[in-house]
């Protein structure tokens, strides 16, 4: 190993005394070994600075600062870094032993690539297994989807330094969804995106009853963060009116309201009638109501809903492309 680090591992934390010692393991533990650590201390009032204060391995650079917030800690993290390459953990998660080597390499051999992310396992309290998430894996599948959801695991991205200090950093006044309204105005500049579809990490599932509140922010942050993005790119396409009504009757439907959806995708149709194989189904489930979809997306019925009628018309009604 070099004296000169390849990665920085930037890890801010927050009271995380439960997991804080094995998310430190597990990158100790990677095949990669050229990295530095930069553990961050966000102001916990937990035994998070002395489970930390126990690590003796050199590689860790390890801060005990005053809270700011994750926004913040990680701009701070940006800043001390020492290297071009920087690699994002959260405190309460785990990732394979081999997923530095693995985005590390691959952003080497694909020089179009700025900010790479994976596909993960969830995992509950105890990590257990809970289900696996592929996510989007070419750069148009996630610039198509992240204006309604955030496409790319924020934990999981490898990404080049220039690319997040160019594009202004983190935002410290956006207390959730700081990580979608970034990767969005990192999209607006022009870098490219993609995803492994290996899942290389494993997130902890929230507990959604303490986390119901901090959710219907960060919904309503998306939601924001979508519409200026979709509004400002379509302003310099103006002859593509068809995707800009289809991309913000999709962000009504999953994050507004199901009638402005319903209005957004016929106007889509009035201008490329071709396009209604794209956005059947959404016009379809539309027509049962704001009611009754929360209703159906509570119980997890929803998806499997839109499956189902996919399969019966025997079309692909979640392809990207025209």
């Amino acid at each position: 190993m070099t004296d000169i680090p390849e990665i920085s591992v930037i890890m801010p934390c927050y009271n995380a005394e439960k997991y804080i010692a094995s998310a430190i393991n597990c990158i100790l533990a990677q095949t990669f070994e050229n990295f530095e650590f930069i553990i961050i201390n966000d102001g916990s009032s937990d035994k998070t600075d002395e489970i930390i204060s126990g690590f003796s391995d050199d590689r860790i650079k390890y801060f005990n600062r005053t809270r700011m917030g994750i926004a913040g800690q990680l701009n701070f993290g940006i800043s001390v870094s020492n290297t071009d390459i920087i690699a994002r953990m959260d405190s309460d998660d785990l990732c394979l032993p081999d997923r530095l080597t693995i985005q590390y390499n691959f952003l080497k051999e694909h020089k179009d690539v700025s900010l790479l992310g994976t596909s993960f396992i969830l995992i509950d309290e105890s990590s257990n297994y809970i289900s696996k998430k592929i996510q989007p894996e070419t750069h148009d599948a996630i610039e198509f989807m992240m204006p309604v959801i955030a496409s790319v695991l924020h934990a999981t991205i490898m990404f080049y330094k220039e690319v997040v200090v160019q594009s202004g950093g983190y935002k410290e006044n956006i207390s959730f969804a700081e990580d979608h309204e970034l990767f969005l105005r990192i999209l607006a500049a022009g870098y490219k995106m993609h995803n492994i579809q290996a899942p290389l990490y494993k997130y902890r599932s929230p507990n959604i009853i303490e986390s119901r509140e901090k959710l219907k922010l960060q919904d309503m942050n998306v939601y924001k963060n979508g519409l200026s993005y979709l509004n400002e790119k379509y302003k310099k396409l103006p002859g593509d009116k068809f995707n800009y009504y289809y991309r913000l009757g999709l962000l009504e439907y999953y994050r507004g309201s199901i009638p402005s959806s319903r209005r957004l995708l016929f106007k889509a149709i009035r201008i490329k009638p071709t396009g209604l194989n794209k956005i059947f189904r959404y016009l379809l489930i539309s027509c049962l109501g704001d009611t009754i979809i929360k209703n159906l997306r509570s119980a997890g019925i929803l998806n499997y809903l839109s499956l189902r009628i996919n399969k019966y018309f025997g079309k692909d009604f979640h392809k990207i492309k025209n």
